[in-house]
């Protein structure tokens, strides 16, 4: 079974709880049997969050989970307690495949190393790719806890990326919605999107896709090009290594606000 396997259970778990006590992550499963997503389950007369520990992974897979998810959000206690959330962007091809996610998947690598960071990169298990800044890289001065002044961060860094990647290249960037950008070239069409909404899951690293059974596998940034399906399948599987930065990037510095909006309730928080 895929689910025994010790890296497999390891990239799980890590993923579950990288939070450098920045706060608690949700996780979820996809349950087979319902055909949906389950964050919680019955403990006796009990309705508890589920929550992925090295005892309770094929305990679940036993009882229909099919795939794992990771919240990018971080909470105090509960949902009802944000506290910050990972920055995330999909890549998913409109036109041109796998090839155009890969490229354009390598031009946002480049884009955020110019600032000093080294994002983590996975393969959705379909088309497209996962690109995770980790909140740990963003230095405190640059939202202040603020989840406001976060998302504010979240959309100029959107916006670098893009103009970067149009200067340096043949691809042309068109605004879809505040949060989505669509980017074009002869090669194919990618829509660029943050992912932000508020106790918004991720399929986790080295969970299969419900949808394909292929490995939503971490890949090396520098490998994107030549990454293959292939190496999305439980026989060649050599998932990247995801490690936190060991200190926020202080290049980001350049996009902090002047004045930080004060949040008054979490109602403020992106939906």
């Amino acid at each position: 079974m895929y689910y025994e396997r010790y890296d497999v259970q390891s990239i799980l778990l890590l993923s579950a709880n990288s939070t450098m006590g920045m706060g608690v992550r949700e996780s979820a499963i996809y349950n087979s049997r319902i055909q949906s997503i389950q964050r919680y389950e019955r403990v006796g007369n009990e309705r508890k969050p589920i929550r992925l520990t090295p005892e309770n992974i094929l305990q679940y897979v036993a009882q229909g989970a099919q795939a794992f998810y990771i919240s990018y959000w971080y909470y105090a206690g509960g949902p009802e307690q944000p506290v910050g959330r990972d920055l995330v962007w999909t890549v998913r091809p409109q036109k041109g495949g796998l090839k155009i996610s890969k490229r354009i998947t390598k031009l946002i690598v480049q884009a955020l190393r110019s600032l000093g960071i080294e994002p983590w990169v996975k393969y959705d298990g379909q088309l497209g790719f996962d690109i995770i800044v980790p909140l740990a890289y963003i230095p405190y001065e640059c939202w202040f806890g603020n989840l406001q002044a976060l998302d504010d961060l979240h959309h100029k860094l959107t916006d670098y990326i893009a103009s970067t990647i149009v200067i340096s290249s043949d691809v042309s960037a068109h605004a879809l919605s505040p949060s989505s950008l669509q980017l074009e070239s002869e090669a194919g069409i990618c829509l660029l999107s943050e992912l932000r909404v508020r106790r918004g899951l991720l399929l986790a690293p080295m969970s299969l896709n419900p949808r394909t059974n292929l490995v939503s596998v971490p890949v090396d940034p520098d490998e994107v090009d030549s990454f293959t399906i292939l190496q999305a399948t439980p026989p060649h599987l050599r998932p990247a290594r995801w490690i936190l930065p060991p200190a926020p990037a202080r290049a980001l510095t350049r996009f902090a606000p002047a004045t930080v909006p004060v949040q008054t309730s979490v109602s403020e928080v992106s939906e």
